[in-house]
């Protein structure tokens, strides 16, 4: 089967590669998936680029994805959840993230039965920045009642986080984004939004239950000072002042997303009855792979890059 791999660390017109490799066998607890597309995600970069080799050191060759979504072809005898001609969506474990292949071996418990209402496509766009999202609200407590605070609205993860925030009954979403991303904002479910490049947040609010940081440096010392003693910094980008998080009686903590078909099945569901839902930017062939982790890299998305692989 074809697979895009990873030789070493390095620029992408370098190191990635489209091979011919061996297909996965079904193991115990798994499910072999025909995959359809999947995203690019931030993360596909990061370690493709050796930015986290000491904390997540990569075999080479290996093969680069970080979800999808696709067909089940072939089941474990000792799976009863999911079947054959099932359509699904994951974001696998670290250990198995290999969605850019024709084939995919996935733990079932990773997977899960994708929403209804969308295609196979869209479907793909989806796990890895809700899992994201509301791993990480869940992580800072009680979201119902509470006032939240998420930085980057209108990136993949903050957009998701904004929905599901509001899904999960806070009192007050606040969020940072451009002007102009504004209104877009509010109809997610953002009761206010601060420009970040005109406004200093950390002047405007005060007495945050949780913030999601999604852009670490000076916004998450500020962000320490707004929250409320007993209130929580989730961040996705490293610990950077926790000493400052402890003399202000924060909790301060990072979030590493995990595989979870369970919160997918949840996610599925919130997206059927149109409360929560993922915009996609772009869509890539196959063929075109390096220009979307291109893409990415440069930071030109506004929302979602998925790659169709169902003529690879």
């Amino acid at each position: 089967m074809k697979a895009v791999q990873v030789k070493a660390y390095g620029e992408i017109n370098d190191v990635v590669v489209v091979d011919d490799i061996k297909k996965p066998t079904i193991e115990a607890g798994k499910v072999l998936v025909k995959v359809h597309a999947a995203s690019v995600n931030p993360l596909d970069n990061v370690l493709r680029a050796g930015y986290m080799k000491d904390m997540m050191p990569m075999d080479f060759p290996y093969v680069t994805g970080s979800d999808g979504a696709g067909i089940v072809v072939e089941v474990a005898d000792d799976i009863a959840t999911l079947s054959v001609g099932d359509e699904v969506f994951y974001r696998p474990d670290y250990s198995e993230a290999a969605t850019f292949a024709e084939f995919q071996l996935v733990s079932a418990d990773a997977v899960a039965k994708k929403p209804s209402t969308v295609s196979l496509l869209e479907s793909a766009a989806i796990p890895q920045v809700s899992l994201t999202a509301y791993q990480a609200l869940l992580m800072g407590g009680e979201v119902k009642g509470k006032k939240v605070l998420i930085h980057g609205g209108a990136g993949g993860v903050g957009s998701q986080a904004i929905q599901l925030a509001k899904i999960l009954g806070a009192s007050e979403i606040i969020t940072t984004a451009e002007s102009e991303q504004a209104e877009q904002l509010k109809q997610k479910g953002a009761d206010q939004v601060i420009d970040f490049r005109t406004q200093n947040f950390s002047e405007l609010v005060s007495e945050i239950d949780i913030v999601i940081d999604t852009i670490g440096g000076e916004v998450q010392e500020k962000s320490i000072k707004v929250t409320k003693p007993g209130g929580s910094v989730i961040t996705l980008l490293g610990v950077m002042f926790e000493e400052l998080a402890n003399a202000n009686s924060v909790i301060l903590e990072l979030l590493f997303h995990q595989a979870n078909g369970a919160h997918l099945a949840w996610i599925a569901q919130q997206v059927d009855e149109g409360k929560l839902s993922t915009k996609i930017d772009t869509t890539f062939a196959a063929n075109d792979v390096k220009k979307a982790l291109a893409y990415v890299e440069q930071g030109k998305a506004r929302g979602k890059v998925v790659v169709d692989f169902t003529n690879f």
